[in-house]
């Protein structure tokens, strides 16, 4: 028996998948991975509440009687808030999970997190796959009388207009800095982490997009469920292909078409 059916049987056992050339990677364990997670997730929120707090300071200096409640409002739906504390997150959070992921012997920072090549037109596939299933998202908005814009998409861009800097910086953040930071952590660091414990590849990737999904506290059920659905299909789009850059590109795309339905809806509403 090959070494490779060697491999293939073992991992059968243990009921682990290997990467396409037959070696099994190791990354860190399930409780690694889940302690080191959550290292990152309070690394994000304590960036997303020190970035408000400064942006909250200074709008108190500013306006010294501001209410509590309309300060609130106002950091919500602010675009430069949303996009500094976007930025801010995406930076130190991924710095953190290079980090992490680097730390494990025995196996490259490249394999461990999905950093691949893939061909052209294997991923303009995945990209087609992008186009029918934000075309079926709003299908179904529109036979459910729903909006296809979420309304906090409409208040943050809406905000965002007449302001260059703040346009381009969310729209740097939305396309770029977040897709980086969740696919390099979620199906680049915990899915690895999780895939190769009891858990096997479909109790991976089914975790990683429900926690994915729970991110995205700003959207109401219908677009978490959503969220949750194309969480799914990155999740297999990591495994099929093996690399994390058919998810961010995925990702990037979907972030795109939803700025570009956003841009359209205001711009028919000012019409």
């Amino acid at each position: 028996m090959s070494a490779t059916s060697n491999v293939t049987d073992d991992q059968a056992a243990q009921g682990r998948s290997a990467d396409s050339d037959g070696v099994v990677p190791t990354p860190w364990g399930i409780w690694p991975t889940l302690g080191f997670s959550a290292v990152v997730v309070a690394a994000f929120l304590i960036v997303q509440v020190f970035v408000g707090g400064v942006f909250a300071a200074i709008m108190m200096a500013q306006n010294p009687g501001l209410d509590v409640g309309d300060l609130s409002r106002d950091l919500e739906f602010n675009p430069l808030v949303l996009s500094a504390s976007t930025l801010a997150t995406a930076a130190v959070c991924t710095g953190l999970v290079l980090l992490f992921a680097g730390l494990r012997k025995g196996i490259s920072l490249k394999r461990y997190l999905g950093i691949n090549g893939v061909e052209g037109r294997v991923l303009l596939r995945w990209l087609v796959l992008v186009g029918v299933l934000a075309a079926g998202s709003d299908g179904l908005s529109w036979f459910l009388g729903r909006p296809l814009v979420p309304d906090f998409m409409v208040r943050v861009y809406r905000s965002a207009l007449g302001f260059p800097l703040a346009w381009w910086l969310l729209v740097t953040a939305v396309i770029v800095a977040g897709p980086i930071f969740e696919e390099i952590f979620f199906r680049g660091f915990l899915l690895q982490g999780l895939r190769y414990s009891r858990l096997t590849s479909v109790g991976a990737v089914l975790l990683t997009s429900l926690a994915w999904a729970e991110i995205h506290a700003q959207y109401d059920l219908f677009d978490q469920v959503s969220i949750f659905i194309f969480g799914l299909f990155l999740g297999y789009a990591r495994l099929k292909t093996g690399s994390v850059f058919t998810t961010l590109a995925m990702h990037a795309v979907m972030n795109l078409v939803a700025i570009v339905e956003t841009g359209v809806f205001l711009g028919r509403s000012q019409a």
